[in-house]
């Protein structure tokens, strides 16, 4: 994974950096800011980690933002705005649900605080939003990068502030809120080592890959080890012996996979139909085990 913006020491006149995880709840973000601005920290820049949109409050959450910072300003204060999408290849992922998608994005964070820590930025770390994996990543990155002038937080909101903030209801603090940005002891570990590229993965048309990611989606947890079986190559009985089920089970299964295909291909030939699927899948389950 690339990242999807230049990072050049021109880029950053006064790099003191804010970087944050983002899910469904844009407020963290700002309320977080809101605290290291008003404690006097000089943060130019705000960059935000997150996953694709998996809908309507994701989609509402970055929109929310994206409002928010507009002309690289924030609150009448000059700030820089960019967004870290997690990427496989060329596509942006919805979810941590492998180890593929696992791999890209500790890639894309790690490469993301490398590359601000050699052009000597003060990084501010809050991992409260989004996906408590996709936190634990950023931290773990932290914990290999960061020196003693880095900072990871984490905003704690009583349950009466989440309920009347929730989904960014409330952007900002009030004198009635009740938060706290609280800092997290981090252990400096020496100088930060580089990591090796994670490699490379084969990427294929969008196209394709949409419509193998849409057929998925719609299977059930033992159809998909049906479908995988078949992209291995694996002929009925094979795939019967593998997965502990009858050959009855398994045409079962393969007949919903059909289906699926043929509602996002438009069409398949008849008499190849198993090994027009292994061929199909094949390079999908390669490109994104």
């Amino acid at each position: 994974m690339t990242l999807p913006f230049t990072l050049s020491s021109r880029d950053l006149p006064k790099p003191c950096i804010f970087v944050a995880t983002l899910g469904s709840q844009p407020q963290i973000v700002t309320l977080a800011l809101d605290e290291l601005l008003a404690r006097g920290h000089p943060l130019t820049e705000t960059i935000i980690i997150h996953l694709a949109p998996r809908g309507p409050q994701y989609h509402h959450a970055l929109q929310k933002l994206t409002t928010i910072f507009t002309n690289d300003s924030y609150q009448g204060t000059a700030m820089r705005f960019r967004m870290l999408p997690i990427l496989i290849g060329r596509h942006p992922i919805a979810d941590l649900y492998n180890e593929a998608a696992l791999d890209a994005a500790s890639y894309g964070i790690h490469q993301l605080i490398q590359q601000l820590k050699e052009l000597g930025a003060v990084i501010h770390l809050c991992a409260t939003g989004g996906r408590r994996l996709l936190g634990m990543l950023a931290i773990s990155a932290a914990m290999q990068y960061f020196d003693q002038h880095d900072r990871i937080w984490h905003l704690y909101s009583s349950d009466t502030e989440r309920a009347v903030t929730h989904q960014g209801a409330r952007l900002h603090r009030t004198p009635e809120s009740e938060i706290a940005l609280l800092r997290v002891p981090l252990a400096i570990h020496g100088p930060a080592r580089q990591i090796e590229p994670a490699p490379p993965i084969a990427t294929l048309p969008a196209e394709e890959y949409e419509r193998c990611r849409s057929v998925i989606d719609r299977l059930s947890l033992r159809q998909r080890d049906v479908l995988r079986a078949i992209a291995d190559g694996l002929e009925i009985q094979e795939i019967a012996a593998r997965l502990s089920i009858t050959v009855a089970t398994v045409h079962q299964h393969k007949s919903a996979i059909f289906s699926e295909c043929r509602n996002c291909w438009g069409s398949m030939p008849e008499h190849v139909k198993l090994y027009w699927v292994r061929d199909r899948f094949a390079p999908f389950f390669s490109a994104y085990p």
